[in-house]
């Protein structure tokens, strides 16, 4: 006799094989430790290799990285300064742990990235823990595994620059603040202001009004905001704020006066807010791909998490919570720090594709409680069809993402490390794709999960062996820089456009490096009757050398579409390598 087919694929197929192990995980054999040495091992895998092998990229890790360096030899731990002049664009605290860095393992690529690689793992702990306080601990394991292995929190967390670490200080300070808010615990509220204080001096004001404004207007949809005088310990959370942010902000007052106070709040807070500072971004719907980018390979996942957590917004308290020991509708947190960060920042004027970091742990904890609700039976009204779709269109997007990588480096690097470096990756995505849907279709949510984050380290391979070296060739200008220190005297005049005069700062170890980004600069720069050393566009070479009152130039080599021009001649730099 026929059997019919049951209509919920979920109830009969899920657990066939994977009952036992879903079991094991769901009823709490598997302790925090356990977690956390898992992704201690996944994120030393993802972060580490390669760390020092990719030089710094212009302009951004070269910026922070130069700043550190220009701080420690000074000795000054007050006024962040760059070619020997105080610049105010970011805090210090960024600046103090890369010049810690510098202090034990010396000046080099890994040590300027190696306190971004420290905080992206304590952004995955943190991730873990939120996950766990608002739903469980596989909640909170899923949803940082998700986080460590999406796109945008990969590359930011292992480059020199500021991101990583405030979204790791946002992260806790909303982690401890509900901590707080559940237990009663009021010594948490003085940690949350504690973080919050950490995340002002990382990159500003930003730093606690994300958080703030996510807090409180999730107070206010749940109708708590009346709490908030009554349980927290207002005026102890202030006092512990303004003595871990304010010093450093008297402390540079003091020293450099209202010149601070124009240039980090008047420009780098207000004037970058309403006037774009690039020419990229300038449309509020810039960050729409980036997210879409940003998480994958769980872009599919998050899509279908957000639809699941719409159809069940009615639920407003945690189901594998005991009752008061979670916030209350964490749906509604989530959903609120997703939309506060997105559209703060695409109201914002001047926009970086790093800029969103912050919301992408939010997106992590939405997408790890979609797949942990798969993993314990949570899903058994959807259809088979439903899960097919979801299959369908993973396996879809690594075509579409692994298509657009290799037909771009084809484009731009053809039969290049870099092409076949891509190609390799690409090939090893799309097939861990056929695994993980293949897996999720016969019910194995456990298996098809691990195939997904298995792809993403296996990709990071070829990226590190091939990939690396081509873009160091085009995204630095270290080699020119080193051959400048190697070539120039003393008294010789060194240039290089804006955006990599930082670059050639940190890697010839000057700080006199000229502005020749525009073309009355350029011209300035090569009619002087000194030796001259500058970088810059190959396109802007053709410039100069028509320019007969630039005598001498020539080119003398070529590092990706950069090359470094002087007006030594030939013989004379070869007399100067020989010395």
């Amino acid at each position: 006799m026929n059997v019919r087919q049951p209509r919920h694929f979920w109830k009969n197929r899920v657990f066939v094989t994977g009952r036992g192990l879903s079991k094991y995980i769901k009823n709490g054999a598997m302790r925090t430790i356990h977690y956390i040495v898992i992704l201690s091992a996944l994120s030393a895998a993802l972060f580490l290799p390669g760390l020092g092998k990719l030089a710094l990229t212009d302009p951004d890790e070269t910026f922070y990285a130069q700043t550190a360096r220009e701080m420690l030899e000074e000795g000054d731990w007050v006024t962040p300064r760059i070619f020997g002049e105080p610049q105010y664009e970011k805090p210090p605290l960024y600046y103090w742990l890369v010049m810690l860095s510098y202090k034990v393992f010396g000046v080099s690529e890994f040590s300027a990235r190696f306190p971004s690689i420290i905080f992206a793992f304590l952004g995955i702990l943190g991730v873990f823990l939120t996950g766990r306080l608002f739903y469980s601990r596989l909640t909170g394991f899923l949803s940082s595994v998700i986080l460590a292995t999406g796109i945008e929190y990969f590359v930011v967390g292992r480059a020199c620059v500021t991101d990583t670490v405030l979204t790791v200080f946002i992260i806790y300070t909303i982690f401890f603040f509900m901590s707080a808010w559940s237990s009663g615990r009021r010594s948490l509220y003085l940690a949350s202001s504690a973080a919050a204080a950490l995340a002002v001096l990382t990159k500003g004001p930003i730093g606690l009004f994300i958080p703030g404004a996510v807090i409180l207007i999730y107070l206010i949809w749940i109708k708590e905001v009346k709490d908030l005088f009554r349980k927290v310990p207002v005026l102890a959370s202030l006092c512990v704020f303004f003595t871990v942010a304010l010093p450093w902000y008297a402390a540079v007052y003091f020293s450099n006066g209202s010149a601070f106070v124009d240039e980090f709040f008047g420009v780098h807070n207000v004037i970058r807010f309403l006037h774009p500072e690039h020419r990229i971004g300038d449309t509020p719907f810039f960050f729409v791909p980036v997210v879409i980018a940003g998480i994958f390979p769980w872009t599919v996942f998050f899509l279908f998490a957000v639809w699941d957590m719409y159809k069940r917004r009615a639920k407003t308290l945690c189901e594998n919570a005991r009752k008061g020991s979670a916030p209350r509708s964490p749906h509604v947190f989530l959903a609120v720090w997703f939309l506060l960060v997105f559209l703060f920042f695409s109201v914002s004027r001047t926009k970086l594709v790093t800029y969103i970091l912050p919301l992408f742990p939010a997106v992590a904890i939405i997408t790890g409680r979609f797949w942990e609700r798969m993993m314990t039976g949570g899903m058994e009204r959807f259809s088979s069809r439903m899960v097919k779709w979801m299959s369908g269109l993973y396996v879809l997007s690594c075509f579409m993402v692994a298509g657009g990588v290799i037909g771009f480096v084809w484009y731009r690097f053809p039969a290049s490390d870099m092409f076949y470096g891509s190609l390799i990756g690409s090939a090893l995505v799309i097939l861990c794709a056929f695994l993980a849907a293949s897996l999720l279709l016969r019910g194995k949510i456990l298996l098809s999960f691990s195939a997904i984050t298995l792809s993403f380290v296996l990709a990071i391979i070829p990226v590190v062996i091939y990939v690396f070296p081509t873009i160091e060739e085009y995204e630095s200008r270290k080699a020119l820089s080193l051959a400048i220190k190697d070539l120039a005297g003393p008294d010789d005049s060194v240039g290089a456009e804006c955006d990599h005069r930082r670059g050639v700062a940190f890697y010839s170890g000057r700080t006199d490096v000229e502005d020749i980004h525009h073309y009355a600069d350029r011209r300035r720069f090569f009619r002087q009757e000194k030796s001259l050393w500058g970088i810059m566009k190959d396109r802007h070479y053709d410039i100069v050398k028509n320019d007969p009152r630039a005598k001498n130039v020539a080119k003398i080599l070529r590092s990706g579409n950069h090359v470094l021009v002087t007006n030594v001649p030939i013989e004379n730099i070869g007399e100067k390598k020989g010395e």
